[in-house]
């Protein structure tokens, strides 16, 4: 937004993506990417003369199961996201993508949550046709009612696969977070504060019940604060988001503890009551042990380069601009933040500090 660079997205989901990996390519993308012969002849005879039987009003006959990774097994996300490696690395994807500091960033992957990045509409369909494509050879197919796309720029045409429109949307969740590009922080904190509070009523036995503060505190941090925070480690945090944080534990404060509005306790004497820690230090701790976490990344990192990004071919929108995730470290430890932060012992110590000045 700050700099005016339209961005094209695909949300990429595939269709029952562990039960349908061809097994022969499977093995093939091990020996390909170096696993020893060994390694792979036992997972091949871990596979082979696998059976399944439907059990319905009577147990049907066997069938050999020729696809698929095995469900629950710790070895199948190892196995799947090899499969996807060897798809992508047939791909001839160099140049396309959105260029951060002369490097294209095409793909992000997490097992079989993928995201695609482009800077035309043409391309990014271009990319979503190929990698169908592709993956077909795997035994992959991407699901067409499941895709989502997102841009930032207005007026978007229509992106097909395989003759099925794909839908835009406005937002969407990727890894537990909401993405969007309109106010994206509020609206998580929003959802993150609905997820806490049912979270929090699940365990009304223990809230709501004659246990001690300090059991119920302990049950608190321990269950609902991750609720609450997860994802916060990126938030880029307005006072409104603090507010809003802040207001919830208030009102989880009053519960636990039995008081109502009406009976005007100020919140400093309900935290002096339960004293559970501070959701908005608690955000912000967080954020500041992720920032000196990346800024000690190797330069060839994804999260490394994007947060030292600064696009010199586009210009910024003139009036004043949105709250960017780095801006409280700018303020903090200034520009140099980064440099400051390969200190992880002194960058540890300036944390609660950190979180004093910006809570």
């Amino acid at each position: 937004r700050e700099y005016q660079i339209k961005i094209y997205i695909a949300f990429i989901d595939y269709k029952k993506a562990f039960d349908l990996v061809n097994h022969s390519f499977l093995f093939k993308s091990l020996i390909s990417q170096g696993v020893d012969g060994n390694i792979v002849q036992v997972i091949r005879n871990w596979y082979k003369g696998n059976t399944a039987r439907i059990v319905m009003d009577k147990i049907g006959p066997d069938f050999p199961v020729k696809r698929g990774v095995k469900q629950g097994d710790p070895l199948s996300p190892i196995l799947f996201n090899s499969v996807l490696q060897e798809v992508f690395r047939r791909l001839e994807w160099d140049n396309k993508g959105i260029r951060i500091n002369g490097i294209f960033l095409s793909n992000l992957r997490f097992a079989d949550d993928v995201v695609l990045f482009s800077e035309s509409l043409q391309q990014l369909s271009e990319m979503i046709t190929e990698l169908n494509d592709r993956g077909k050879t795997a035994g992959l197919k991407i699901s067409e009612e499941k895709t989502y796309l997102m841009t930032n720029v207005e007026g978007a045409g229509d992106v097909f696969l395989e003759g099925s429109k794909l839908k835009w949307v406005e937002s969407t969740i990727y890894l537990g977070q909401l993405i969007s590009f309109k106010d994206s922080t509020l609206r998580e904190v929003n959802r993150r504060i609905a997820i806490a509070w049912k979270r929090y009523w699940s365990l009304k036995f223990v809230f709501k019940s004659k246990m001690s503060i300090l059991q119920k505190r302990r049950v608190f941090e321990a269950c609902i604060l991750p609720c609450l925070l997860y994802g916060a480690q990126v938030w880029a945090m307005t006072r409104r988001a603090k507010d809003r944080l802040r207001a919830t534990q208030s009102s989880m404060e009053r519960s636990m503890l039995g008081i109502k509005r009406v009976q005007k306790i100020r919140n400093s004497e309900l935290r002096t009551k339960t004293r559970t820690t501070d959701v908005v230090d608690a955000a912000l701790l967080l954020k500041w042990k992720w920032a000196g976490h990346v800024a000690r990344m190797h330069e060839d990192k994804w999260a490394k380069r994007s947060t030292d990004w600064i696009p010199l071919n586009y210009s910024r929108k003139r009036g004043r601009q949105f709250l960017r995730w780095i801006d409280d470290l700018h303020k903090f430890r200034g520009v140099l933040w980064s440099r400051a932060a390969q200190n992880k012992t002194g960058w540890k110590k300036q944390g609660e500090a950190f979180a004093l000045r910006w809570a």
